[in-house]
């Protein structure tokens, strides 16, 4: 991400991303299974909602909220509580970059949601980078390809 990157509101994330789509996810290490999605903005667009289903039996669901100075996110996958965390939203050429902070698997970290356009879908990355060692680059604990259903 430039050092330059300004803040942005979740408006154009939630048009972009509002819609079924359709692909396939893997965890890192995994092999890939199918996904679906559905994503819906509320009508002010300062919400959107991911429904994800992978295999047609795990269910997330991923709640964008622009709460003003940041992004709220809530997601549950009906395992424990659900996660609550805060990001900035950054443009990432004709894609989206939120950034934040939490702990992953009881270790402080930086958390990266990024949604990279392709042709007619995207390709999102759920990354970390622990706080408590020497690696200096994310790792992606989780990608999935989406594409539109038509």
């Amino acid at each position: 991400m430039p050092a330059t990157a300004e803040k942005i509101p979740l408006f154009s994330m939630c048009k972009a991303l509002s819609g079924h789509w359709q692909g396939y996810s893997a965890d890192a290490g995994q092999a890939p299974g199918q996904v679906q999605m559905q994503g819906v903005c509320s009508e002010d667009n300062r919400q959107l909602f991911l429904s994800v289903t992978v295999a047609g039996d795990k269910s997330e669901s991923w709640w964008f909220s622009d709460v003003g100075s940041h992004i709220r996110l809530i997601m549950d996958n009906g395992v424990g509580e659900p996660v609550v965390r805060e990001f900035s939203l950054y443009r990432q050429g004709k894609g989206f970059s939120l950034l934040g902070q939490g702990q992953v698997t009881e270790r402080p970290a930086m958390v990266r949601l990024v949604f990279d356009a392709q042709d007619s879908g995207w390709r999102w990355l759920q990354q970390v980078q622990f706080l408590d060692d020497d690696y200096a680059d994310y790792q992606v604990l989780r990608g999935i390809e989406l594409q539109p259903v038509l």
